[in-house]
């Protein structure tokens, strides 16, 4: 069953993966079935690591019900799900949304962390349904030490841009601030504690020093879970102070060795207060504190399956090209405490603005980023017709958007024809990042993903 969180202030990651994989003799990590359930755990007083899953990130959406009529808003980020969550509405493929259950709708655009829309109202039993199923077949992480594989017993091999989901016997007693510093903005501007929890390449005797090489990595922390992100895509890099990686984990030298150790430390003055391992199942981190560990094997270019090809996730989403497409803010209106509608002006870019496109307007002085948000209604001026250079468009509310409305500053001309021009001077950009196809001349079209 999904855990249900509310969603944080700030999504983040993107395509992840799952596998199993079987040597010949046995399976090296296990999954659940559908419509099977974990036992009950006993809580305890000191948090103790239950399973380590892992699968794909996503952030999911759902349908809110207003007066205006049904709009797309985020509902949970860092979501893991199985590999059984398929979209379910290919690219121009027309079908509603009471034909389908799960849609992938692109991207988001800061992260490139793939977006999931439940195509039901989010108060209804169907959608609490559909979300508690996402998980259903994530894949278990077998509890192992380097060096302790043999003939029929291998270890868990984990593709290298696979998410992890750590899950306690009761809550861990940390927040999101335990583990980074942010802004007034949310943006994250400096780690903390960053030896209580590591993903460790395995590099040598990992009990000796020098035998293991720290990963930079996103930790997510949600009550009795640890979610562990290996891929930093984005804006991602820049905010944990590294290059991006979106291969993942490193890839594994063979198809037989660990080369992955999760630690989490038991003692020094950044460990998570109370943790305990009472398995035995202990060993170094990257500092030689003693920690609860997991060695596992990452995906190797030899290994393929139903669910892995050359060691990365069989990804079924097709390719998408997406762009920015550079337009101009007209007008806001406010519909109620959710929604926004703007009016604004393409200068002459013919797009199909879709629902799913994400709106970046920015600063008409400095040209920095003021806000994000998305389209949660299929907009009426343009669909069908991409050549319409002024659209109302629906978005997610954004504060204080009304305070960049072009029609506050003097001089905002009534006539339409006198206007488009005073825009382009004027009004602060909308930068549209969508998924479209080439179109003659120059010019983009876009479609319904």
């Amino acid at each position: 069953m999904a855990i249900l969180y509310p969603a944080p202030s700030s999504s983040a990651s993107r395509i992840v993966a799952w596998i199993i994989v079987t040597l010949g003799i046995t399976l090296s990590a296990c999954h659940k079935s559908a419509g099977t359930t974990t036992p009950p755990v006993e809580p305890t007083v000191h948090p103790e690591l239950l399973r380590i899953e892992y699968g794909r990130l996503v952030n999911v959406y759902g349908l809110q019900q207003t007066a205006e009529g049904s709009t797309i808003v985020l509902f949970a980020s860092d979501v893991l799900v199985g590999p059984e969550i398929q979209d379910e509405r290919e690219t121009n493929e027309p079908k509603s949304d009471e034909q389908i259950l799960y849609d992938f709708f692109g991207s988001n655009p800061d992260t490139l962390q793939p977006r999931l829309l439940i195509t039901r109202d989010m108060a209804s039993e169907e959608f609490r349904a559909a979300f508690a199923a996402v998980d259903d077949s994530v894949r278990e992480i077998a509890p192992m030490r380097y060096g302790t594989n043999a003939p029929g017993i291998p270890f868990a091999v984990v593709p290298r841009n696979a998410a992890l989901r750590l899950t306690f016997s009761t809550d861990i007693g940390v927040d999101d601030d335990f583990f980074v510093e942010r802004n007034s903005a949310g943006r994250i501007i400096g780690l903390r504690n960053t030896e209580a929890v590591q993903l460790l390449e395995i590099t040598g005797n990992p009990e000796s020093e020098g035998g293991l090489r720290p990963l930079t990595i996103r930790v997510t922390p949600r009550g009795r879970q640890l979610i562990i992100d290996p891929v930093l895509l984005g804006s991602e890099g820049l905010q944990y102070q590294t290059r991006n990686r979106a291969t993942g984990m490193p890839e594994a030298a063979d198809q037989t060795n660990a080369n992955m150790r999760l630690a989490l430390a038991l003692d020094g003055p950044l460990a998570i207060e109370g943790l305990r391992e009472p398995g035995g199942m202990t060993g170094n981190n990257n500092s030689s504190r003693l920690s609860i560990i997991r060695d596992f094997r990452s995906g190797n270019r030899a290994d393929s399956s139903s669910d892995m090809s050359n060691g990365f996730i069989r990804d079924p989403l097709p390719l998408r090209l997406v762009g920015e497409i550079p337009m101009y803010l007209e007008n806001v209106e406010r519909i109620n405490a959710f929604t926004q509608e703007i009016t604004v002006f393409k200068n002459n870019a013919a797009h199909d603005i879709d629902r799913g496109d994400v709106l970046r307007f920015l600063d008409r002085h400095s040209g920095t980023l003021f806000a994000s948000s998305e389209v949660v209604v299929d907009p009426n001026d343009d669909r069908e017709a991409a050549g319409v250079q002024h659209v109302r468009v629906r978005i997610r509310n954004v504060p204080d958007l009304e305070t960049i409305d072009p029609r506050n500053l003097p001089n905002y001309p009534s006539s339409l024809s006198e206007r488009e021009a005073w825009l382009v001077q004027h009004a602060p950009r909308v930068i549209c990042v969508a998924e479209f196809f080439a179109g003659d001349g120059g010019l983009t079209t876009g479609d319904d993903p």
